[in-house]
């Protein structure tokens, strides 16, 4: 894991609407690597991290300049994708603005909404 050259983004890919919004994010994104909760990357790579094994969320891995590992999930993962993309930086600025518990909490719903409409 500490060769990895790029983060990688995992997301729910049996979610219709969570993978419109992928699809913009590889539209708007550079450098970032996108993957299947459900897949063998992660598979590979959240095997040791229960926390995110069974986690309803998109979860940004990556190692950083020391090459450390770091996991990121709900609106934190959000945040880190978006650094990736030149175009939308000012989305980043204005979610940055709401409380980052307001912010979860409302990742949470939109996730619970998600996941009512799929069944």
């Amino acid at each position: 894991m500490e060769n990895l050259k790029q983060p990688i983004l995992f997301y729910d890919s049996y979610c219709l609407r969570c993978s419109r919004i992928i699809q913009w994010l590889v539209n708007n994104t550079e450098n970032v690597y996108f993957s299947p909760l459900k897949g063998e990357v992660a598979e590979n790579i959240l095997t040791n991290k229960p926390r995110y094994i069974c986690n309803d969320s998109i979860i940004f891995f990556s190692t950083n300049h020391q090459k450390k590992v770091e996991f990121f999930d709900r609106i934190d993962a959000v945040l880190k994708v978006l650094s990736y993309s030149r175009k939308y930086s000012w989305l980043r600025f204005w979610i940055k603005l709401i409380p980052k518990r307001l912010a979860n909490a409302l990742y949470s719903l939109v996730a619970k909404l998600r996941r009512q409409q799929s069944t």
